[in-house]
């Protein structure tokens, strides 16, 4: 399986913190992520891997030690594969999962990090969608 929906996550973290996703851009983003037709737990995987992927990276470049930033690594790492193994079952192509990565990082970027809007699932539904 490819892994394609990690790669852009992680792709669209290394834009420098200066690189602010401009309006257009995220209005882009959140219209795919509303309206992109997907299971329930595709969507729930790919949102809180993205979140996790995007804290972990923070704590990380704060100096947290790995205690703290490894195991929510893993986590965003295993609700990708997750995602990208239930996307691919749907019929979504590579350019679509890819398209899609960018956009939910996106949106999890504005409502996690930023705090501009409530976030779309808890801490509580990520660990659970894990879980399962």
């Amino acid at each position: 399986m490819r892994m394609i929906l990690a790669a852009t996550v992680v792709a669209a973290l290394t834009l420098p913190a200066s690189a602010q996703v401009s309006p257009e851009t995220l209005a882009a983003a959140q219209e795919l992520y509303t309206t992109t037709e997907m299971s329930d737990e595709a969507h729930v995987a790919l949102y809180c891997g993205a979140a996790y992927t995007l804290v972990s990276q923070i704590l990380a470049s704060q100096g947290s030690p790995a205690e703290q930033t490894d195991p929510l690594a893993a986590l965003a790492n295993q609700l990708l594969a997750k995602a990208e193994e239930l996307l691919i079952a749907e019929g979504v192509s590579d350019e679509d999962r890819t398209a899609l990565g960018e956009a939910f990082t996106y949106v999890a970027n504005h409502q996690v990090i930023e705090g501009a809007e409530e976030p779309e699932y808890t801490e509580e539904e990520c660990s659970a969608a894990a879980a399962q």
